[in-house]
């Protein structure tokens, strides 16, 4: 059995990448704003990702499930 991934608020996909090497399979990739999804999609051509609210993710099942904390200073979010 493959351990796989749901990869929420993934940006441009540097843990994606970590997750590869390690041999999980992607399920899904979630990510808001176009220019991370844009650049997710160069980086990982074979990847599944939505551009998308996470309040609108299905249930998916995975072995893991990834989020990182959206950085306030790069994403242009004030506090």
């Amino acid at each position: 059995m493959s351990l796989t991934y749901l990869d929420l608020f993934s940006g441009a996909g540097g843990l994606s990448l970590g997750f590869d090497y390690a041999e999980f399979r992607q399920l899904l990739s979630i990510e808001l704003e176009p220019v991370y999804c844009e650049t997710y999609r160069v980086n990982f051509p074979h990847h599944r990702v939505l551009q998308q609210d996470l309040t609108q993710l299905s249930n998916e099942q995975a072995s893991l499930y990834r989020s990182d904390i959206p950085n306030r200073g790069i994403a242009g979010v004030e506090e």
